[in-house]
């Protein structure tokens, strides 16, 4: 990159780097690009995830009743119900996501409803027939209503974005299928695809295929693979970087 203020960051960064032992991040994307900007410097780097906890909350909050009751109701009176709990940023391609399940609804697709909770204008969705939007519930409502959906789903940001939402990594443990589309990054695609119940749908084709089989139940988990995305895992991820940076610490002062 040309730019002088991205060229000053980095030599700032290079020369701050130089005293440390090593670097974490947070998506496998921001590693190799963390790896381009420090280079030729050699300095150990670990992508260390999210994750999310895997135990489920068995009750949603009692004063979250109201929302708990259109929850059910929408699941009750729909073949299909796709839950998307809390925060959305402009980037990502929400409305995308919207027209297309409108779209599929319009041609005789499986009946799907969308549920959205979080903290966002009631107007936002209201072109849209298929939302039921919740309002805004606790997170331990939010943990309980991922485990009781037909499916969730995470609209993505740019593909050259490398971002892992801590929502996807609830969504994944949550046990139901997700839906994740429309562009995800490299890594990110990489990333869901080890797991049997995500669907990464680059199309509105595809959202259409994956609906067909969350309907017939052809998107099921395997137990096996949820605990790569839990917090366990990854905090076991991170002691074996810290082993790792201690002995090669061990090994240089040994060298003299």
């Amino acid at each position: 990159d040309t730019d002088p203020f991205y060229r000053l960051k980095c030599w700032l960064q290079s020369i701050h780097l130089r005293s440390v032992a090593g670097i974490t991040v947070a998506t496998h994307g921001m590693a190799e690009q963390i790896a381009r900007q420090v280079a030729p410097m050699k300095v150990p780097i670990a992508p260390i995830l999210n994750g999310a906890d895997v135990c489920q909350p068995s009750r949603p909050d009692a004063e979250d009743s109201a929302a708990v009751n259109a929850f059910f109701q929408a699941k009750h009176t729909n073949e299909v119900l796709l839950l998307y709990t809390g925060t959305l940023c402009p980037a990502q391609c929400m409305d995308r996501f919207l027209n297309c399940i409108e779209s599929l609804n319009a041609f005789g697709g499986a009946r799907t409803v969308v549920a959205v909770a979080g903290n966002h204008d009631p107007q936002r969705f209201h072109r849209w027939p298929s939302v039921r939007f919740l309002g805004k519930v606790s997170h331990l409502t939010s943990r309980f209503l991922q485990a009781q959906a037909s499916a969730c789903f995470f609209p993505t940001c740019s593909a050259k974005d490398s971002i892992y939402s801590g929502k996807l990594f609830e969504q994944i443990v949550a046990g139901p299928p997700v839906v994740v589309g429309f562009s995800p990054s490299g890594d990110l695609k990489s990333l869901c695809t080890q797991f049997n119940h995500v669907a990464v749908c680059e199309s509105e084709g595809q959202v259409a295929l994956a609906l067909e089989r969350i309907r017939a139940k052809g998107l099921r988990q395997a137990p096996e693979q949820l605990f790569l995305a839990s917090k366990e895992h990854w905090a076991g991820q991170l002691a074996h970087f810290l082993e790792t940076l201690v002995s090669l610490e061990m090994a240089q002062v040994a060298s003299g």
